[in-house]
């Protein structure tokens, strides 16, 4: 094994959303030994990056849900963006089924609200089955607007006038099981949409050239690494794409069944360092 390529939210992280003292220190061994380990996440750089280098590590990153790759000194390597049209219709069609979504572009998220914002974190903790910690969450987004990486906006029109060319992903959020199902059959009606989800409610919209998968393959193809030569762990369904093309695929103890089925190996949940438990079982 010569890459190990790891979500981030329900998988490397704690309910926290920080890097365990025990899944850091595997990633150091693992460095250690030649094997090198890519976070592939739905969040931008930036908010992918905080945890990581809180931990004293360093690693190259896929970033929202593979429109970004990134090499470890935060280097775009490729990048891809949702089409103006995509956009458009995109935007008609979560706000027909009332379906609040932020807008990521560049290193920013742009958001209507912040209470929506932390309201999105505690939904995606909760479908990762964690105790999630409220004021955590909302002390930790509020840190990100105060940094600018969140940006409050009253509305998007003006947003979209500078940067229609730049959206990377749109990320929506739904308590609706049934708006939730129309909603994404429509989007996927479009035929350069891919449409995944981190978390129950979670509607995450990207070029379809956009996916953790595909973004994976680019970079293990630039390292001259087989992609049997890869190991995934995940959660959710924005890391099937990556679990169906790596020689390896674990699911977390906390992903949905139909996740599971996909892999090969099941490891602990987040909350109990199954990433560092299925390292040492596998390697």
């Amino acid at each position: 094994m010569r890459l190990v390529a790891t979500d981030m939210d329900g998988t490397l992280l704690n309910a926290n959303h920080e890097i365990s003292e025990k899944n850091k220190q595997t990633i150091q061994n693992l460095q250690a030994r030649g094997i090198e380990v890519i976070a592939a996440t739905g969040r931008n750089f930036p908010e992918a990056m905080a945890p990581v280098r809180q931990a004293g590590l360093s690693l190259p990153a896929i970033c929202i849900n593979g429109a970004e790759v990134r090499n470890e000194k935060g280097e775009i390597i490729a990048a891809t963006h949702l089409l103006p049209d995509d956009i458009d219709k995109a935007m008609i069609t979560l706000a027909k089924y009332d379906i609040y979504f932020d807008l990521y572009i560049q290193d920013n998220i742009y958001a209507l609200s912040a209470e929506k914002q932390i309201d999105m974190f505690m939904q995606v903790g909760q479908s990762a089955k964690q105790i999630v910690p409220t004021e955590a969450i909302r002390e930790s987004i509020m840190e990100r607007i105060g940094k600018g990486i969140i940006k409050e906006v009253d509305t998007y029109d003006t947003v979209l006038d500078k940067h229609k060319g730049a959206v990377s992903k749109i990320l929506g959020i739904c308590h609706s099981d049934e708006q939730f199902e129309l909603a994404t059959k429509e989007l996927q009606q479009s035929p350069q949409v891919a449409i995944s989800s981190s978390g129950k409610g979670v509607i995450e919209i990207n070029h379809t050239a956009a996916q953790k998968g595909i973004a994976l393959e680019k970079y293990a193809a630039l390292k001259g690494i087989d992609m049997k030569e890869v190991m995934v762990i995940g959660d959710n369904y924005n890391d099937v794409s990556m679990m169906e093309r790596a020689g390896i695929s674990v699911a977390m103890e906390n992903a949905p069944d139909d996740i599971k089925a996909v892999c090969s190996h099941e490891t602990a949940s987040s909350d109990a360092d199954g990433f560092t438990l299925a390292i040492e079982t596998i390697l």
